[in-house]
């Protein structure tokens, strides 16, 4: 089986057929099935709302009188634990429905609409858990066994009780949230939507849009072509700069304003705070890899001097860095293909993993929705609620690296989350920070790159892919300078700084000229915060990637060298989220995430990797 991936992307490196990443025939299959796993008719969604109301009815009956009893505390949490799935499969559904088509609304409005009603009335349950004594707490967990399955979320609520407002203020504030929170990403998806990305001509002779096709377009063989789409999609993404702006300064304003009502400094100190991080520690893993920021760039330097070598160009631009060697193609899988890699590559987590990865990727099961068209969302995701299997959603596959790379993260997404219910983590604590769970994720992407490296049959396929394990390690000096920008908006604003779209130029152009060599080729690179769309629909989630990306390289270093980590690794994928992330990591692996030691061995993995890809290249001449 091992050798079947190896066999496939042989067969596409050397295959002079066009390339098709969904057969016509296939494509069907590819797009999800949300009346076989949500709901049949949006009927039955509406009745699922009915259902959400009717059960936070019977919540209210208890206002007032949450801890009074031990008997109350349960009947409020089993309720919540029935509740969230229920709420969850209703937002997800709708979620998608827009995700598919952004055009399909109804749905979406009328969850959001719901879910701050919702949680307006449900907001007594926080205040009144919150202020629940310690000592009572722990006087009832000996009391009565049957808390112990709720102590967490219990613990989790106490421990925000100095962030809490009155019971009217965080009853108005979750009844205004669908109207102050979303719109910010909804005017990004609009003027996305709005945009008139052109066409370019391909050096095969058809004529591919710069918003479905830039996978192709990135490394057509003519100059022109490659440097006819970068420009194309940057000045079609710069029409509306002035509205992305817009939006980020407002987002950035609401989420400072309510983190400061909240008594945090800013939204960047609430962010963290909800991670169980701390600022000052934060800062300091960023500093540490900017200090290092020089690796990144000389990661660069070497692919741009290796293509100015075989390529005979002067300069080197963004444009060119797609290029490889006369006689190499980029390798490229079908859908199949794609799957039947992942299967390989992943198998050594054991049968239980490899089956639930095989169900995702089954296109009989409609779990996946891949094929490009209009009104879709930019990204790609995989999300899902307790005791469902999880769907994933791509913007496009047109089955090049990247796209057989995300697969494989979002694929991590919805396995590790299965795996949880699997092991009977009851629904309260079946989610936690995102640091962990998207380690699991990245490690996945590593593992999957890994595999075709040590599968490939020639040197060139090799360096290829040995070039792209490099990159995913040194993704973090990227990954960082997004997120130190982020941060630095956020306390810029906090600091009564204006942010339009020339400080958003300033920062951004500032902080491109610590981590990229590109900086003086490109002064359009001044717009790319526009590009990050996390910004917009997910702020400060980049900070999740940083620690993500230190511990996906930690589980690898441990997989060369511990045999017993496999098992370590799969115990902490079917844990509960029953404790703070940074103690529940250190529990199962032994290591603070915050360390220092911890980022020098992710780097120091990077240095070993990208030596090892500079002797290669010079055994092939280079």
């Amino acid at each position: 089986m091992m050798m079947l991936g190896a066999l496939l992307l042989a067969t596409q490196v050397l295959a002079s057929s066009p390339f098709v990443a969904i057969p016509k025939e296939a494509e069907s299959g590819y797009h999800l099935n949300l009346v076989g796993n949500f709901y049949p008719t949006e009927e039955e969604f509406q009745r699922d709302i009915g259902r959400l109301e009717a059960m936070v009815d019977s919540a209210i009956a208890l206002k007032g009188q949450v801890t009074a009893s031990i008997g109350n505390l349960l009947a409020v949490h089993g309720l919540l634990e029935r509740l969230d799935p229920l709420w969850s499969k209703a937002y997800i559904y709708a979620h998608l429905r827009h995700s598919v088509n952004t055009e399909d609304r109804a749905c979406m409005d009328r969850i959001r609409n719901v879910s701050g009603d919702l949680s307006s009335e449900l907001s007594f349950v926080g205040l009144e858990v919150a202020h629940l004594s310690p000592d009572t707490l722990s006087a009832w967990l000996q009391r009565d066994p049957r808390i112990a399955r709720f102590e967490w979320p219990i613990r989790r609520e106490m421990r925000r009780k100095n962030h809490l407002l009155s019971l009217p203020e965080e009853e108005l504030l979750a009844t205004l949230s669908p109207a102050m929170d979303p719109w910010p990403r909804d005017l990004y998806q609009a003027c996305l939507d709005r945009t008139e990305f052109p066409t370019v001509g391909a050096s095969s002779g058809d004529t591919l849009s710069v918003l479905y096709s830039y996978g192709q377009l990135r490394i057509d063989p003519d100059r022109a072509v490659r440097r006819a789409a970068y420009y194309g999609y940057m000045d079609a993404m710069q029409r509306h700069a002035d509205l992305y702006a817009l939006a980020l300064r407002n987002r950035v304003t609401v989420k400072n304003r309510l983190a400061e009502v909240r008594h945090f400094s800013d939204f960047t100190e609430e962010a963290l705070f909800d991670g169980f991080l701390e600022s000052a520690s934060m800062d300091s893993v960023f500093q540490w890899v900017t200090d290092r920021a020089e690796l990144g760039k000389a990661f660069q330097e070497l692919r741009r001097r290796r293509i100015q070598g075989f390529a005979q160009l002067d300069t080197v631009f963004l444009w060119d860095m797609s290029l490889l060697p006369p006689g190499v193609e980029h390798p490229r899988w079908t859908i199949t293909e794609a799957s039947q890699v992942l299967l390989d590559a992943l198998g050594m987590f054991g049968e239980e993993y490899r089956s639930e990865l095989a169900s995702l990727l089954d296109p009989a099961n409609g779990r996946l929705d891949l094929v490009s068209g209009p009104n879709r969302e930019p990204g790609a995701f995989a999300w899902g609620y307790h005791g469902a299997p999880w769907q994933f959603f791509s913007f496009s596959y047109e089955g090049f690296y990247g796209d057989l790379a995300t697969l494989a993260h979002e694929g991590g997404h919805a396995v590790h989350y299965k795996l949880i219910y699997n092991h009977g983590v009851p629904p309260l604590v079946s989610d936690g920070p995102s640091y962990l769970t998207e380690s699991a994720a990245i490690f996945n992407e590593i593992l999957v790159t890994d595999h075709l490296y040590r599968m490939a049959t020639t040197n060139d396929l090799k360096a290829y892919f040995l070039q792209k394990l490099v990159g995913s390690a040194m993704s973090v000096f990227d990954i960082v300078g997004s997120s130190v920008l982020e941060r630095d908006i956020y306390r810029a604003a906090a600091a009564g700084v204006t942010i339009d779209e020339a400080l958003l130029d300033s920062l951004n152009l500032a902080n491109n000229r610590v981590f990229s060599v590109f900086t003086s080729l490109h002064p359009e690179s001044a717009k790319d915060w526009q590009l990050v769309s996390h910004y917009y629909d997910s702020p400060m989630y980049y900070v999740n990637y940083v620690v993500a990306q230190l511990l996906a390289m930690y589980y690898f270093e441990r997989h060369q060298t511990d045999p017993s980590f496999v098992q370590s690794y799969l115990s902490l994928l079917s844990s509960a989220f029953d404790r703070p992330g940074p103690e529940l990591f250190a529990e199962r692996m032994g290591v603070d995430i915050m360390s220092k030691s911890l980022v020098q061995m992710a780097l120091q993995v990077a240095e070993r990797w990208m030596a090892d890809l500079e002797a290669l290249w010079k055994e092939q001449g280079i």
